[in-house]
């Protein structure tokens, strides 16, 4: 069986500033439809990373510095979950890439998309933070200046424990 800590240590290393696991059980109460298992049934546990933006984004009036950073942050995360899918690949572990776009669920009437599960609430499960006020999940060292991505694996890991 393979340890957390050798999954953790390689998002770490390929540049992730955050790295929780939550098991698969824990997304009982999901939607019909976003839980891990409606879209990888041999799912056993879902790894959560981040990418950080700089906190300096918000000393300006002007957006283009927040764009510029949250652009660059999403893109790192697209490859992250793209790199890190084919490297525990080969370590013989299933690693399906769940991105945060395009959308498969439209709701015309509110006009939003609704990703294959919730970052958020996957985030909150594999300990990396708590929804605040806001509806954005908060970590208590970058607070919710992060990107998130989501990997489905076929492994059973240790979960890490949900922050309160």
């Amino acid at each position: 069986m393979i340890r957390s800590s050798k999954i953790k240590d390689l998002v770490f290393e390929n540049g992730a500033d955050l790295c929780g696991i939550a098991s698969v059980d824990r997304f009982v109460d999901a939607p019909i439809g976003f839980n891990p298992t409606d879209l990888y049934s041999d799912c056993k546990s879902v790894l959560v990373f981040a990418k950080k933006l700089p906190k300096s984004v918000f000393l300006t009036n002007s957006p283009i510095p927040y764009s510029f950073a949250d652009d660059f942050a999403s893109k790192e995360v697209f490859r992250l979950t793209y790199e890190l899918s084919l490297k525990l690949e080969e370590l013989n572990i299933i690693a399906m890439p769940i991105p945060t776009t395009p959308y498969e669920y439209w709701d015309s009437d509110t006009m939003t998309g609704k990703g294959l599960i919730s970052f958020k609430h996957a985030g909150v499960l594999a300990g990396l933070g708590v929804i605040g006020r806001n509806s954005l999940l908060n970590n208590p060292n970058f607070g919710n200046l992060i990107k998130l991505g989501v990997l489905l694996l076929n492994v059973e890991l240790k979960a890490d424990t949900i922050l309160k």
